[in-house]
C-alpha cells in the first residue's frame, strides 16, 4: 500500500470497487495459468532426465519455479483486492436479506455505480 493509499482509504477503496470485474477476470486467468504450471511441472518431472545439472538462469526448473513463484504472488496481490469486495457483496445479496431493505438496495447502488 502506496503512502497515498494510507492518507485516502477511500480511493484506495473506490479504485478497488471499480477495478473489481476486471480483476476478477484477471485472478482466474492466472489460476488456470499457475494450475497449467502445476500440471505441466509434475507431468515433466515424471520422466525427466536432467542432461545437465546446472543450476543458472537458463534451468527451466528454476524458470518454471520463479514464474511459479511470480504467479502465486500476483494472485495474493489480486486476492487481497478482490476478496474483501466479494465477501461484500455475498452479504448484501444473501438470501435472507429482505428486498427494499438499506443491503438490498446498497447491492444495487454497488452494482450499478461499480459494475
Amino acid at each position: 500500500m502506496t503512502a497515498t493509499e494510507r492518507e485516502y482509504p477511500f480511493k484506495f477503496a473506490e479504485r478497488c470497487l471499480y477495478e473489481y470485474p476486471e480483476n476478477r477476470a484477471r485472478l482466474e486467468r492466472l489460476r488456470e495459468e499457475l494450475t497449467e504450471l502445476y500440471a505441466s511441472s509434475s507431468a515433466h518431472a515424471q520422466g525427466w532426465e536432467p542432461a545437465d545439472h546446472s543450476s543458472g538462469p537458463g534451468d527451466p526448473v528454476a524458470v518454471r519455479t520463479l514464474k511459479i513463484l511470480s504467479l502465486e504472488e500476483e494472485i495474493a496481490r489480486l486476492e487481497q483486492r478482490t476478496d474483501p469486495i466479494t465477501h461484500l457483496l455475498e452479504d448484501l445479496e444473501a438470501p435472507y436479506v429482505l428486498q427494499g431493505s438499506p443491503k438490498a438496495e446498497l447491492a444495487l447502488v454497488a452494482r450499478l455505480c461499480y459494475f
